[in-house]
């Protein structure tokens, strides 16, 4: 092999290692987001949850201020 051969190599070898770092530079960005986004779902999801909790905790008071309890009509 002369030399003209080998550097033309050793160049597609960096060019291969570069486009490796890229690649897997991507998938850890891609990565990230999908944690971004799972955390921000969970964040959404348990504030309607909250949400809703907090309605049905309102709800009873208010039943039970206006004289009836669940399940048992008018007290």
């Amino acid at each position: 092999m002369d030399i003209k051969t080998l550097e033309e190599e050793y160049k597609a070898l960096l060019s291969d290692r570069a486009g490796e770092i890229e690649y897997l530079q991507s998938l850890q960005k891609q990565i990230k987001q999908l944690k971004v986004n799972v955390v921000n779902s969970f964040s959404l999801h348990f504030a309607e949850i909250r949400v809703s909790y907090l309605l049905d905790e309102m709800l009873v008071k208010e039943v039970a201020k206006a004289g009836f309890s669940l399940g048992r009509g008018l007290k």
